[in-house]
This record gives structure tokens, sequence and C-alpha cells, in this order.
């Protein structure tokens, strides 16, 4: 399953990359794919690599890369290995997204987003914790947050989001709803 996993998520950041191979015009403040001059305002690049630092402190390790396509569209995948085995919900996910973003900032501000989620989960039926059972499911969700953005490329994020697992686990005591979401950490490059 990490094989296909891996796998999964170097195609798609290849088709990502493969999309779009232009510069940008930082005299209109605009993403422009047929400049090819030298990028000296980071606010304009349209890569992105965050850390979700609050889950390093307390569950897990997750991961974010985001593609910019233009001012107030991005497209991402986000990634889940926790550290806390069986006594953790998740033993991992992967959430690809689109967010449409409100601020005066290219892929800054306000944003709302739609994710799927990919996921595995430890799963225990009617509050009986000694009998797990690992099911791997996926669900579809939204949420919101708000990015902060440095000239220097820095940025910060705090998001939420919630959805509903779409196969049938009514038979467990948790594991129909998702939550993700936490406190990024990350930089902006090419």
């Amino acid at each position: 399953m990490k094989k296909i996993l891996t796998l999964l998520f170097l195609s798609m950041i290849t088709s990502i990359y493969a999309q779009e191979n232009g510069a940008v015009n930082t005299q209109d403040g605009k993403i422009n794919t047929e400049y090819e001059g030298d990028i000296t305002d980071s606010l304009y690049r349209k890569n992105e690599l965050r850390v979700n630092a609050l889950g390093l402190v307390l569950y897990g390790v997750g991961v974010s890369y985001e593609r910019i396509l233009n001012d107030d569209i991005g497209v991402g995948v986000s990634a889940l290995l926790p550290y806390g085995g069986e006594n953790y919900p998740y033993n991992y996910y992967v959430a690809p997204y689109g967010r449409y973003y409100f601020g005066k900032k290219p892929a800054g501000g306000i944003f709302v987003e739609g994710f799927g989620i990919l996921n595995n989960l430890n799963l225990n039926k009617d509050y009986d914790y000694n009998d797990t059972t690992k099911k791997t499911s996926f669900g579809l969700g939204f949420g919101i947050g708000q990015k902060w953005v440095k000239r220097s490329g820095f940025n910060m994020e705090l998001s939420f989001g919630v959805g509903r697992n779409l196969n049938n686990l009514s038979d467990y005591n948790y594991g129909k709803f998702i939550v993700k979401g936490g406190f990024h950490i990350g930089f902006r490059f090419l």
C-alpha cells in the first residue's frame, strides 16, 4: 500500500509540474505564464512546501505540497504519518485538495478548500477497545483557513477541515467523520 501511495504522490507532483512552465510578471501583480524574466518577488513563486508544526508536537508528521495556479487558486496534496500506532485513529492519510483564496496577496489570506482523503483507520466496534480493525476508506470534505505569506517566501497557515468517509463504517464507534488541519509552516519556491 505504501508503494502505491508513493507512486500516486509522485505522479501527481509530476503532472502538476508539467502543466505550467511559465514565470511571473510582477509589474501588474498577476501571474503571467508568457513572461520569462527573473523572478525577484517570492510572492509570485508557484510552489509551496509546508510542515504541520502543531502535528509534529502532538500526533505525527504532516507535510503538504501546493501548486499555485493563479492569484486565487491553488491545488495540492497533504499527507500524515502519525506517531501513535493503534491509540491514534489514523494509520496514515493522503488528501489532495483545491483551494480558492480571498486575500490581496497572491495565494494568501482567507481560503476555502475542498478535499478528498484516502485514509487507513484503526477502528473499534461498539467501544470494545480490545477488538481493533484496520480499514482503508475514502472521504470528501471541505475546510477553511488563513495563510500569511512574507516576501521572503516564508509562510504560515492555520486551517481546519471536516469531511465524511464514503465507506459504510456505521458499525464502528468513530471513523464516519474526518477531521484535518493544523498550524503549518512552509516556504514558497519556484
